[in-house]
This record gives structure tokens, C-alpha cells and sequence, in this order.
């Protein structure tokens, strides 16, 4: 029964460990999501640069 519990309770730290790792990567994801966000939205203001005088693109 001992040897049970041990099992138990190891499987349960190793899912509460996987919990606050899946949460860590949600939060890195979001992070990303608003900065991905930022970047396309600069990107869509920014002004276009034209090729100078004599060079193709």
C-alpha cells in the first residue's frame, strides 16, 4: 500500500509540474501573440521605401 501511494503522489507532482509548465508556455505564447501584434502593426504604418534611381528590385 505504501509503495501505492509513493506512485500516487509521484504522478501527481509530475502532473502538477507539466500544469506550471503548459501555464508558462501559454503565457510565452501571449507574450509573443502581443509582440507579433505590435510588429505587424508597425510594419503596416511604416512608410514604403522606393528603390533608388537605377536599381530594380
Amino acid at each position: 500500500m505504501e509503495d501505492l501511494r509513493k506512485q500516487r503522489n509521484a504522478a501527481l507532482a509530475a502532473s502538477r509540474r507539466t500544469e506550471a509548465d503548459l501555464a508558462a508556455l501559454r503565457n510565452v505564447n501571449q507574450r509573443l501573440k502581443v509582440d507579433n501584434s505590435r510588429l505587424l502593426e508597425a510594419e503596416r504604418h511604416a512608410p514604403v521605401e522606393e528603390p533608388a534611381f537605377g536599381q530594380s528590385t
